[in-house]
Order: C-alpha cells, then sequence, then structure tokens
C-alpha cells in the first residue's frame, strides 16, 4: 500500500487488517523496518487495535437498507513514531448497514482507510 487509500475504496476485514499493519510498519517506532525479513512476520501477524468508532452519518442506500459510517483514528504519539519528532495520525472508516425495520441487526458491509 502506498501512499493514502481513497476512503471510497471499501476493504474487506483482511485488507483492512493487512493495511493497518503496514501503515504501522512504516510509522512505528516498534515495528520492524519495511524491508526487514521480519515485516512480512510483522503483517502477518498483526492484530487491529480497540478503536473508538464514532458515527459519523446515516443514510438510505437505493436497495433500501440503511448504511451507517463510522470513523476512527490510529495515533501514534511522537515517542512512538520512526522519526520521535512528529505524531503520526491515520484515519480509518467502519460502514455497517442493516434492514430499516426496528430491531434489525447491523452488519459490516467494509473499511476504509484514508
Amino acid at each position: 500500500m502506498s501512499g493514502q487509500q481513497n476512503p471510497l475504496e471499501i476493504l474487506s476485514a483482511e485488507e483492512f487488517r493487512i493495511g493497518l499493519a503496514r501503515w504501522m510498519l512504516a510509522n512505528a517506532r516498534t515495528a520492524p523496518r519495511v524491508s526487514s525479513p521480519l515485516g512480512q512476520d510483522y503483517v502477518a501477524a498483526y492484530r487491529i487495535p480497540e478503536l473508538d468508532w464514532a458515527l459519523t452519518q446515516s443514510y438510505a442506500g437505493a436497495d433500501g437498507r440503511l448504511y451507517i459510517h463510522f470513523c476512527a483514528e490510529l495515533r501514534l504519539l511522537s515517542c512512538q513514531t520512526r522519526d520521535g519528532k512528529t505524531p503520526q495520525t491515520l484515519t480509518v472508516w467502519q460502514i455497517r448497514a442493516r434492514e430499516v425495520n426496528e430491531g434489525a441487526e447491523e452488519t459490516v458491509v467494509g473499511y476504509g482507510i484514508g
């Protein structure tokens, strides 16, 4: 993954996990270097941290379902970054959907990074 992802590109849970792991490889002091042989192992073992999802919008889709967008930030303090100077923040998205009727269960449609 190079640069920022288009937040409109919907990623699967696995693509999202890999994207976050690669961002950590590029930015976190505690992660191995991207070019290191340990980089692949880091990506394979990476677990998504608990994120504080905040509701940003909801709307009725053309298919009659209610779509709900949530946003969160993955943050590294300056002492956690590779250069030790500049804090880093990555905005991430979760998109859920449910039927419009009362009590319908929400399902995660996908994720976005950007």
